[in-house]
């Protein structure tokens, strides 16, 4: 059992719990525990009760075919009245001093003294609370089976400072143990009686009854024959009293409880299963086959069927046991026994594959020690994905998501800014793991060899839990590293194919700038280059990133998930962040994948560029009118600026200017010769350049020359009337033949023979 952070011995709590219901303290909703017999499987499963998760440690009873194995069915606690919440609070109770005489940590003995003092005063409150009868049946009970003097063990534990990092729990399947199938017990076979009749079933059992009695001390007789007579008006309080003893170890006690159980419930099919087990699971395979193939021809089950199927097993007739093992999984594929036993019939056949489908069910169900030794003993090769467990999304992709590719033009910065969302979350991690090793080593640097090893002790410990984990982690271990292997190369292919992706994007559009001079005609090829190369790389990322990381979030939640069985919680600190991190780190490369350094660079030169907005005499928009301009002369040379743009000329005979059009936003380079002549109120010029024209990104867009000549009426610095003419032969324009009357410039001839 796991409470909170300590485990607990299943025997311990199951003990208390099936005396409470056994007295009517604690209530029963439905059937506590069903057993089911088995050969090889050792497994658990969770039990709710109210807010408790019990896990259970099977154990080796005294029996030569270690014939161990159960499986639970759920029930749950229900209080309704002042009695039954009673039982519960003792429950927690003792389970509170349990869990405090195991809990190793030097620094909190003190603080568990003073919170076992109170838990021990919470009991005996509630003990003081009980009727006269059922606190003697309690203490009879409590110490016939030893819990008293276990409890006592506790508290001194706790209160002389001797308390274990591990409670000495019940253990699994021993190391000398065989995986190979029974010798064929013939001469037991032969002798099975065989049983067709209900007054031939009752006899059988009450010649049971007497033989095993004899083997049952008195006071625990006593005891059984008490509580058996006391509830025998209750068939589901009744099926727990076997398994109270038999959980506790007391093997022929549980035999004999079964069987006087077995006896008052005739008519209630999991009291005559229970029997069966037990029977099977203490060593008397030989005395439920009878009961079995009697109560199969009465009830269809395959519970019956399958603990048949183990008895039969035990006593080597493996061709009987597959057949009821089959049968068992044809009327439910999920019976864990039965898929135990086929796992165990098949890897010890000749075709040992043939077990993986089954031993799959039963490590994903529970978990059996004998099954993963064959499965490494004869080299089974088992699918991760078959056995893997739903356990909780500590990291999803919903909360952690790859960013997504851009795709177009337009959502390149966005998926930028993404990207630098995600890294910064990475580095975030990043931090938090350095403080959390910095913690780890502040708390282990005066840790003692032993309590260092201690940090791992799941890894060492013999309960089912630990054993579970242990190999879950394995086995996601390996599928992991396979699929790392199988992926690695991909990714790195991947990788290359987007640089060249890349590569060729940037040679293409510097091509492009190359041959088409207008920037804006340019930033318009270059967008549909890039709008092509990120449809295409979208694909390719998207593609490979949704088949590869959903593998990686599981393999992250499963690895922190087991891994609470395994270690400390201080060592679980460190590994939380580490595992974290990587995950992380991963989400943050898988996001870069598509490469969009080019990419950038184009969005950065062409986002706010605009197409040149060219005079011409047959557009409906009006060309611009800008009567009002300024001029101001100095020296050799001019500034005007009007609502079009700006011009700067400077120079005598030989002309220098620079000029920038406010609605393209390019500059115009010229030099050439010319002449200007300057009044009080009037102003000439004529002349004749080359000039180039550049974009906002200084790239070229056009190039020609000019000659222009026109007259200019001044009043100071304010052109207030102007007349004049251009005549312009560019290679983007072809030939332009432009007038301007009263500030309105007129385009009276235009060639362009590109066009």
């Amino acid at each position: 059992m796991v409470w909170g952070n300590y485990k607990i011995s299943i025997k311990a709590v199951y003990s208390i719990s099936c005396f409470l219901m056994i007295s009517g303290i604690l209530p029963a909703k439905s059937s506590f525990l069903t057993i089911d017999a088995g050969f090889v499987c050792h497994y658990f499963y969770f039990i709710k009760a109210d807010k408790l998760n019990f896990s259970v440690n099977a154990f080796t009873p005294r029996t030569s075919s270690n014939m161990v194995q159960f499986s639970l069915k759920m029930f749950s606690l229900k209080s309704t009245s002042t009695m039954k919440k009673t039982g519960l609070y003792i429950l927690f109770s003792i389970l509170t001093v349990v869990v405090f005489a195991q809990k190793p940590s030097k620094e909190e003995m003190e603080a568990n003294k003073k919170k076992l003092a109170e838990a021990q005063k919470k009991l005996n409150d509630q003990l003081s609370k009980m009727s006269p009868e059922a606190r003697r049946l309690y203490d009879s009970t409590m110490n016939a089976m030893g819990m008293g003097q276990k409890m006592d063990n506790a508290i001194n534990a706790v209160n002389n400072n001797t308390t274990t990092s591990s409670p000495k729990g019940t253990t699994g399947l021993s190391k000398s143990q065989s995986t190979d199938i029974p010798k064929k017990q013939v001469a037991l076979l032969g002798g099975l009686p065989k049983i067709t009749t209900a007054p031939q079933y009752d006899a059988y059992l009450m010649r049971l009854k007497k033989e095993i009695s004899a083997k049952v001390p008195v006071d625990i007789k006593n005891n059984i024959d008490l509580l058996a007579d006391k509830n025998k008006g209750n068939a589901t309080q009744l099926n727990n009293l076997p398994v109270l003893f038999f959980m506790e170890q007391h093997i022929d006690a549980s035999v004999y409880a079964a069987i006087c159980v077995a006896i008052i419930n005739k008519s209630v099919a999991v009291s005559q299963e229970n029997l069966t087990a037990i029977l099977h699971q203490s060593g008397y395979p030989q005395h439920a086959l009878p009961l079995l193939e009697y109560l199969n021809t009465r009830y269809k089950s395959d519970l019956l069927l399958s603990n048949m199927g183990q008895s039969y097993l035990s006593l080597g007739e493996k061709d009987k046991a597959k057949t009821c093992f089959m049968r068992a999984l044809a009327a439910n594929p999920g019976n864990v026994s039965a898929n135990c036993g086929m796992g165990f019939i098949e890897a010890n056949g000749s075709n040992p594959a043939a077990a993986a489908p089954y031993i799959e069910k039963v490590m994903k169900d529970g978990y059996s020690e004998t099954l993963e030794k064959l499965a490494s003993q004869k080299n089974i090769k088992l699918n991760y994905a078959a056995m893997r467990v739903k356990v909780p999304e500590t990291f999803s992709p919903e909360k952690y998501k790859v960013r997504p590719c851009a795709l177009r033009f337009e959502e390149v910065e966005e998926s930028i800014e993404k990207r630098l969302q995600i890294h910064r979350v990475e580095e975030d991690w990043v931090r938090k793991l350095q403080k959390a090793n910095s913690e780890f080593e502040a708390q282990t640097a005066k840790m003692t060899s032993t309590e260092k090893l201690a940090l791992w002790g799941g890894y060492t410990s013999n309960t089912f839990l630990s054993k579970k984990a242990r190999f879950m982690t394995m086995q996601a271990d390996l599928y992991f590293n396979d699929f790392a292997m199988r992926i690695g190369p991909q990714y790195n292919a991947l990788r290359l194919k987007m640089a060249k992706m890349q590569d060729d994007l940037k040679a293409v559009t510097k091509q492009i700038r190359s041959d088409i001079p207008d920037s804006y005609e340019a930033c318009k090829a270059q967008k549909e280059e890039l709008n092509k190369y990120l449809k295409k790389t979208t694909e390719l990322v998207d593609e490979f990133v949704s088949r590869n990381i959903y593998d990686f979030y599981d393999y992250t939640n499963q690895q922190l998930y087991w891994n609470r069985f395994l270690v400390t919680q201080t060592m679980y600190n460190q590994k939380f962040y580490q595992i974290a991190h990587s995950l992380l780190k991963t989400v943050d490369d898988y996001g870069n994948l598509q490469a969009l350094d080019v990419a950038h660079t184009i969005v950065y030169q062409c986002e706010k560029q605009t197409a040149a907005q060219k005079p011409n005499i047959n557009a409906d928009e009006n060309p611009g009118n800008c009567p009002f301009s300024v001029k101001i002369p100095f020296g050799v040379g001019s500034f005007k600026s009007n609502c079009n743009g700006w011009t700067l000329e400077a120079g005598e005979a030989v002309i220098g200017s620079i000029s920038q059009n406010f609605r393209t936003g390019e500059f115009t380079i010229g030099a050439g010769v010319g002449g200007n002549i300057e009044a009080p109120f009037l102003g000439g010029s004529i002349g004749a350049q080359m000039f180039i024209t550049v974009g906002s990104d200084f790239i070229p867009s056009d190039m020609g020359v000019v000659g222009s000549a026109g007259i200019e009426a001044t009043a100071g610095p304010v052109v207030i009337g102007e007349e004049g003419g251009t005549v312009t032969m560019t290679i983007a324009s072809g030939l332009n033949i432009d007038a301007v009357h009263a500030g309105q410039q007129i385009n009276l001839l235009s060639l362009n023979p590109t066009k």
